[in-house]
Parts: C-alpha cells; sequence; structure tokens
C-alpha cells in the first residue's frame, strides 16, 4: 500500500503517551486490525461521510499524508489528501517531496517525517493556527491561483 499503514501505526505504538491516530477509510486489501488491538491509541473509523470527516477533522492536529510512495517509484508527489487537510487547517506529515513545499505561504506547515524522539518532540512542540493555515490554503491551493501559475 502507498500508504504505508503498518509504518505509521508501528510508529505511533512507541511513542503511543504522546500520539493519538485516527484511521479513516478503507484500507486497500490489507487487514489492519491486527496492528490496532488492544491499543488506545489508534481509533479506526472506516468510511465515514462529509459531515462526520470535518467534524473528525477538529480533534486533529495534523495530517499524515501517503507513505510508502518509494513502492510505486515515486519522491515527489502533490496528493489530494494533503491539500485537504491542508484547506481544513491541518498541517502535513510527509515522508516524500510535497510540491506544497514549493509555495513559500505553506512550506512551514508540510513536515518531514524522521522516525524519532525528536520528531515527536518537534510535533509536541508545533504552534499553529487553524484559522491562518485555512486561508492561506484556500488562496494558495485553490484552482484559480494555480491555474494562473501554469499559464502565466
Amino acid at each position: 500500500s502507498v500508504h504505508g499503514i503498518v509504518e505509521i501505526i508501528e510508529f505511533i505504538k512507541k511513542f503511543q503517551r504522546n500520539l493519538h491516530l485516527f484511521i479513516i477509510g478503507k484500507p486497500n486489501n490489507f487487514c489492519f486490525q491486527e496492528y490496532i488491538r488492544n491499543s488506545s491509541c489508534i481509533d479506526y473509523y472506516g468510511e465515514v461521510n462529509a459531515n462526520t470527516l470535518s467534524v473528525i477533522y477538529k480533534y486533529m492536529d495534523f495530517g499524515i499524508g501517503a507513505f510508502k510512495m518509494e513502492s510505486v517509484d515515486l519522491s515527489e508527489a502533490c496528493p489530494l489528501k494533503t491539500r485537504e487537510y491542508l484547506e481544513n487547517g491541518l498541517p502535513v506529515i510527509v515522508n516524500y517531496y510535497d510540491c506544497a513545499k514549493d509555495i513559500d505561504e505553506i512550506k512551514a506547515y508540510v513536515i518531514d517525517y524522521d522516525d524519532s524522539q525528536e520528531f515527536i518532540k518537534t510535533l509536541i512542540d508545533y504552534k499553529y493556527d487553524k484559522k491562518i493555515l485555512k486561508a492561506l490554503s484556500r488562496v494558495y491551493l485553490s484552482w484559480d491561483t494555480l491555474y494562473r501559475e501554469v499559464f502565466k
């Protein structure tokens, strides 16, 4: 799976006293229930509608971009998932080059993943304003803005 769900789950379990993971969506031919069994730091919601998703976003501090991009021979991407997180005021954690880093006003909200205690401290200490990020994302990631850049 491009999402690298096992890697993410193992990372969360390693630092569970400091992190909580919400898994939303249908797994891609993979049953990860065995990985999350007896874990108080992981909640699995399955597929949810847009209203439920917007409520869950209010409890989140970060979104996680697709992991394991190298499994499909990619090192750079701009998935809609990361755009959705940013537009909902959530910084994103990635382990590939996300093209949102090309936008000066947004790049501080794209955080490079690193499997370390220092990374956890970075996340815990990370300060941002969801309203500001939402506003920036809606301006700089809108189709109008992106088209203007492409067709100037």
